[in-house]
C-alpha cells in the first residue's frame, strides 16, 4: 500500500489529477485483470495482453532496476519484524493490538490518497454507501 501511496503523491505533485491517477492505479479494475491473468498464465507471460508501450516499460524497468532499495526494505521487514518475533509479540497482546489497529485506521484516513479516493468516489458513485 505504501507503494501506491507514494506513487499517488509523486504523480499529484507532478500535477496529475486525482481522478486520472486513481483510475490508472486501480479504479479501472485493470490491475485485477492483470493479476488474474498472472495467476492463470504467469507473472511475466500476462504482459502479452499489454500494449507494446506497456510491455517495453515493464520489461525494461524490471531488467535494468537492480531492486536494491526494495530488497533492503523487504529484508528489514522480514528480519527485524517478522523473524525476530517482534510483530507476533506485539500483536499477541490483544488489548494493545485492538488499540493500535484503531489508531492506524484513524491515521490512514488522513492520507492524501484516501481523501482523494473519497472525493473521486463521491463523484463517480454519488449514491454509494459510506
Amino acid at each position: 500500500m505504501a507503494i501506491f501511496r507514494e506513487g499517488f503523491n509523486v504523480l499529484r505533485e507532478a500535477g496529475f489529477s486525482e481522478e486520472a491517477i486513481l483510475f490508472d492505479m486501480y479504479l479501472s479494475k485493470e490491475p485485477a485483470e492483470i493479476f488474474e491473468r498472472a495467476a492463470d498464465e504467469g507473472f511475466v507471460k500476462q504482459l502479452k495482453y499489454h500494449s507494446r508501450t506497456s510491455q517495453y516499460g515493464q520489461l525494461s524497468t524490471m531488467n535494468r532496476h537492480d531492486g536494491k532499495d526494495i530488497r533492503e526494505k523487504f529484508h528489514h521487514i522480514l528480519h527485524d519484524n517478522i523473524l525476530s518475533g517482534k510483530f507476533a509479540e506485539k500483536w499477541s497482546n490483544t488489548k494493545w493490538a485492538a488499540e493500535e489497529l484503531a489508531k492506524e485506521w484513524k491515521e490512514v484516513e488522513n492520507a492524501p490518497i484516501v481523501q482523494a479516493d473519497e472525493r473521486v468516489r463521491d463523484v463517480i458513485k454519488p449514491d454509494r454507501k459510506k
